[in-house]
């Protein structure tokens, strides 16, 4: 998909991909881009314990680099740092996912690569009587949407957004709808 143009977006993960999709780029959260490198950096011919030894030293290394306290998922980090996975645009949301991502928004804003890196800020606290943060949100998927258009992808119109939004939104209710009928959200 990379080598035919389509942009590849790296994302913290958490965040709806609703903007990822409507620019029409592929947005990949760090567990897939680590699957990915994993796979694209194995060696022919080498055993079950020499892959896993190769991906702890990764994990490390990220570790190394970034912190201590990263979770496994560094990987993906570090996969892309290696260039093992292409990507056009790192652009994930400035939101509470994990420990991780005061780690990462800094080493995405301050390493060496070659990527472009554009960060959306997300306010954490939602304020429900207050009518700013729903402004500062639709400002930060605009100037999103402008860097996926500049990574390769489209822009897309506040109406295609607002689809994709919808469309995921249904998606979500399904699910939930599934788990409900099939007794998986009662306490054991």
């Amino acid at each position: 998909a990379h080598e035919k143009g389509i942009p590849i977006v790296f994302i913290q993960g958490g965040q709806g991909m609703e903007p990822y999709h409507a620019a029409r780029c592929i947005a990949l959260r760090p567990f897939s881009v680590m699957l990915w490198g994993g796979s694209v950096s194995a060696k022919e011919g080498i055993s079950l314990r020499e892959k896993a030894v190769s991906d702890m030293q990764i994990e490390e290394q990220g570790r190394r680099e970034i912190s201590p306290e990263s979770c496994h998922l560094i990987n993906g980090h570090q996969w892309i740092k290696q260039g093992f996975v292409p990507v056009s645009l790192i652009a994930p949301y400035l939101c509470t996912r994990c420990s991780d991502t005061p780690y990462l928004a800094e080493s995405h804003r301050s390493s060496d690569r070659k990527t472009p890196v554009f960060m959306v800020d997300y306010p954490v606290n939602s304020q429900p009587d207050q009518d700013w943060p729903v402004e500062y949100i639709a400002e930060s998927l605009h100037r999103l949407v402008d860097k996926l258009a500049e990574a390769g992808g489209r822009k897309p119109t506040d109406e295609e957004l607002r689809q994709s939004i919808k469309l995921m939104n249904r998606g979500r209710k399904y699910v939930r709808d599934y788990v409900e009928s099939r007794g998986w959200n009662k306490e054991p």
